[in-house]
């Protein structure tokens, strides 16, 4: 990642990332960059959305190793339809 930019209002992250080819003598033959925009959706927003949708949560996980919802941390959720 070579910068950042956060728009906290829409909950939008924007990476600009550099990626970099070299010969095999080290030399740089091609340079790319690409801007990745993402949205981050809070626990309850996201909660909310899927009822929206009819589904009901059975679970929620912060990885999947089956742990526990931490702040910021991944968002695993397990649904079914109503």
């Amino acid at each position: 990642m070579a910068e950042r930019r956060l728009d906290e209002m829409h909950q939008i992250v924007e990476e600009l990332w550099r990626e970099t080819e070299f010969t095999p003598s080290g030399d740089p033959t091609r340079v790319e960059e690409n801007w990745l925009a993402l949205r981050w959706t809070y626990r309850w927003e996201m909660r909310y959305l899927l009822e929206l949708c009819g589904f009901a949560v059975e679970a929620e996980y912060s990885d999947f190793r089956g742990s526990a919802p931490a702040y910021g941390r991944e968002q695993i959720w397990v649904a079914r339809p109503l």
